[in-house]
């Protein structure tokens, strides 16, 4: 078998596969832990010139991986910014700036995760429906915690300007009423004909 020169180039020995040759190859180098001697063994040989008939080395075979996981990054990573501009898109305006940004985050983070994790990209589509329909569940949630801490607060606040009121110290402190009844007297005292 012969030995290939050490200036062997990737785009020539790619551009004379076949393409499913080629599809193999890209196959295998984005194979998890499969060993490039391993990629090698199984590699097509090369097609034509110098190298005729010889295996990729394993330089050129690293190269050519490098390039594919870069360039499955970059489309992972445009996948993600695509996923988090729909996600920001569909919530703006529905919640404060800071849940939103932690949201497109965390939607962002899963979507990261399941593509180093290796999904299939033909799943992008149901796993982005899933992750906005999560994201809703944890805006929706998040808006609930905000809502009962402004209750709270409101609460508070009102209390405070009751208590202040003789009116409604007197009756809140005549304990030969039920509770009740000076629940109901209160009411009427803050709330007026809202109560």
């Amino acid at each position: 078998m012969k030995q290939p020169p050490k200036d062997q180039r990737a785009d020539a020995y790619e551009q004379h596969l076949q393409p499913e040759e080629l599809e193999q190859l890209h196959a295998l180098l984005l194979q998890p832990g499969l060993r490039l001697s391993d990629v090698r063994a199984l590699a097509p040989p090369h097609r034509g010139g110098p190298w005729d008939g010889s295996k990729p080395s394993k330089r050129l075979l690293s190269e050519i991986g490098t390039r594919l996981r870069t360039e499955q990054t970059l489309l992972n990573l445009e996948a993600t910014a695509k996923v988090m501009d729909a996600v920001h898109h569909k919530l703006k305006g529905t919640a404060d700036e800071e849940v939103l940004d932690s949201v497109i985050s965390l939607v962002g983070q899963e979507v990261i995760q399941k593509t180093l994790s290796g999904e299939d990209p033909k799943n992008r589509t149901a796993a982005t429906r899933l992750l906005l329909k999560r994201a809703d569940q944890k805006l929706a949630g998040r808006e609930m915690a905000l809502s009962e801490k402004r209750f709270r607060r409101e609460t508070c606040e009102l209390f405070m300007d009751w208590f202040q009121d003789a009116r409604a110290r007197e009756i809140a402190s005549n304990t030969e009423e039920p509770k009740s009844d000076r629940v109901e007297k209160l009411g009427k005292l803050i709330f007026k004909e809202d109560w």
